[in-house]
């Protein structure tokens, strides 16, 4: 009796595995219980919910507009020039600004003509007191007769250096002129240029070759 139902639970067993088991040999396990396979990445592709789909194009940058310069200082034109470039530059009146020159080939310093030479004379006393030595009284026959010549410069810079000791030493009578030949220059300050206005001025400046050019506040440049 044991030995029938021992044999009899086996093929029960043997037929309910049968069961599980296709052709293959792959055991019938419900879907849902199997573990999936990784997929490689460059395997996986979206697709668009529409096939018509327009492609979306490419951000554009945006078009920078023409750049403007702050400030730019033209120097060294001759007042014929002048006239000529501002004219065919053609800015607005708020674009540019002239200034006007008139250098010499020399500078002296002096205290202006006494009534007489004793007056001249006592003046002279004075600014020995104070420790001028350098001086030269204007002789009769000048526009600077009975004057105290103070020093001779090349440069206006020099002679008002000399003015400043000049007034350290309480010396305030003191003047400063032009002596010898005179030149005029005019200077152009022209402010906020557009890309196009920049191009002019370049072409232009072509035509001006002792103009020199600098940004304001900036060390000059020579316009080749």
């Amino acid at each position: 009796m044991l030995k029938f139902v021992f044999w009899f639970l086996l093929a029960v067993n043997v037929i309910v595995f049968a069961s599980t088991v296709d052709y293959s040999g792959i055991s019938k396990i419900p879907a849902e219980s199997r573990a999936y396979e990784p997929v490689e990445d460059g395997r996986i592709r979206i697709l668009s919910s529409s096939r018509n789909a327009s492609p979306v194009p490419p951000v554009e940058e945006k078009k920078k507009g023409l750049s403007e310069t702050a400030c730019i200082e033209l120097e060294n034109f001759n007042p014929q020039d002048a006239d000529l470039f501002a004219k065919k530059m053609a800015l607005p009146a708020n674009k540019i600004s002239r200034t006007h020159t008139v250098k010499a080939s020399g500078y002296m310093v002096y205290i202006p003509p006494f009534k007489n030479i004793k007056t001249a004379e006592k003046r002279i006393a004075e600014l020995q007191a104070k420790g001028i030595t350098n001086y030269f009284l204007i002789p009769e026959g000048t526009r600077f007769r009975h004057a105290i010549s103070l020093g001779l410069f090349k440069t206006e810079k020099s002679a008002r250096n000399l003015m400043e000791e000049l007034e350290k030493r309480s010396i305030h009578d003191a003047r400063i002129t032009a002596r010898g030949k005179t030149t005029e220059s005019v200077s152009f300050k022209l402010n906020n240029l557009s890309g196009n206005q920049i191009d002019h001025l370049n072409t232009l400046l072509t035509a001006f070759p002792q103009v020199t050019r600098k940004e304001c506040g900036v060390a000059t440049e020579i316009v080749q």
